[in-house]
């Protein structure tokens, strides 16, 4: 038994617990204000697709907290394949995340409505905004998570507490006049503070990472061009899911951000991975 370390790694934990606390704040502080300065109508109306959104952004997180043991490890054995990890993750996170900002600002009507019912229709405009929380803590998540795996616990807590203190000030300034659309747009710019303030010192104590490269505008072009047909062709939802989804794909592959060369990479690291556990 060792004092010492466990010191350490109750001192340590300190830092993953603030975090996620800080990150809860953020998130929802907006409901208990609110509930101070709005009707509970209100209340249920922002909080409809704030669920909503908090599922698409949990379930997508399992990537990023499942690759932190093998981060940690590589910072300290392999920094090139540290660093090719956080790119290649980074990577996948604009791919998913930013057709979702452009379909689900596209048919946040139609998604509101299927999931909640049309009494919930006025949540679609909160939804609009609140969407592209999700590219935003994708890729945020994505540098928080390589910062925690380089040790740099601190700096991480300090940028997600940057965005909390943001989120407060605006709902406090927004939330009397603008209601669930205050809150939603005050939650929006907490994470953008977060992302900003994440990659700063990402480039400064570990390296410089250029999100916004070639890649990166081929991906809005997808997006975009994607979002447009399945606005015109104006289908039910599914089917708009569907077409989207195929679309995404085609455009994917027209522009070389997906070929043939990585999904055959691809499968064969499932079939050999397969193999190795038969």
């Amino acid at each position: 038994i060792s004092l010492s370390k466990w010191w350490f790694h109750l001192r340590e934990s300190f830092y993953f617990a603030v975090n996620g606390g800080l990150n809860n704040i953020a998130m929802y502080i907006p409901v208990f204000f609110l509930g101070l300065w709005a009707a509970m109508e209100d209340v249920g109306i922002f909080s409809a697709p704030q669920r909503a959104i908090v599922l698409i952004i949990n379930t997508v997180a399992v990537i990023q907290v499942a690759s932190y043991p093998v981060m940690s490890n590589l910072y300290v054995s392999d920094k090139y394949k540290f660093y090719l990890i956080h790119k290649t993750i980074e990577r996948l996170m604009l791919y998913v995340g930013l057709p979702i900002g452009v379909m689900g600002m596209i048919l946040s009507k139609e998604i509101i409505s299927t999931l909640y019912g049309n009494m919930y229709e006025t949540s679609s405009s909160i939804f609009r905004v609140m969407i592209w929380i999700v590219p935003l803590t994708f890729l945020r998540s994505n540098y928080g998570r390589t910062l925690l795996s380089a040790g740099f616990h601190r700096f991480n807590m300090f940028a997600t507490g940057s965005g909390a203190v943001v989120t407060i000030l605006l709902c406090i300034l927004f939330i009397p006049t603008y209601r669930g659309t205050g809150a939603a747009v005050s939650v929006l710019a907490g994470e953008a503070v977060i992302l900003i303030i994440m990659g700063v010192v990402f480039g400064i104590k570990l390296y410089r990472s250029y999100p916004f490269d070639v890649f990166f505008f081929k991906i809005v072009i997808a997006s975009i061009t994607t979002g447009l047909i399945v606005r015109i062709a104006d289908l039910p939802l599914f089917y708009s899911a569907v077409l989207g989804i195929i679309l995404y794909f085609s455009v994917s592959f027209f522009l070389g951000i997906i070929t043939v060369g990585m999904i055959r990479d691809i499968c064969s690291r499932i079939i050999q991975r397969r193999v190795g556990i038969v």
